[in-house]
């Protein structure tokens, strides 16, 4: 997942940039220790999720906030966020994992192969 999540940071820095955002703000919402709130996933996915994601930024020496207790309930994500002349911050652009739809869909990592009858 590492090579996904850098080529999505990647992609979505160079559009901010070509539409000449220069004040990005990156934060990272994670899971944190709310217990109250019930999440997706097992906690080794949490915890290999959020690191990957930290990784991603922390190669690219950008500064972040890690947002404690923000991930979505299926799963951590790096929100970016551009500011306006007011000072206002708008969220342009997610990169995110999601233990929800992989398991509903059945997707898995390992390719299947079917056959194709045309009927």
């Amino acid at each position: 997942m590492r090579k996904e999540i850098d080529d999505c940071v990647d992609f979505a820095y160079q559009v901010l940039k070509t539409f000449g955002f220069e004040k990005i703000k990156f934060e990272l919402s994670v899971k944190g220790s709310d217990t109250s709130k019930q999440w997706f996933g097992k906690e080794e996915q949490w915890a290999n999720a959020e690191a990957v994601l930290a990784a991603a930024l922390d190669a690219r020496q950008i500064k972040y906030e890690r947002i404690e207790g923000e991930a979505a309930f299926y799963g951590p994500k790096i929100d970016f966020k551009i500011e306006d002349a007011i000072g206002r911050l708008w969220q342009l652009g997610t990169v995110q994992y999601d233990f929800n739809l992989p398991e509903r869909f059945e997707l898995s990592t390992s390719p299947r192969i079917t056959s194709h009858t045309g009927q």
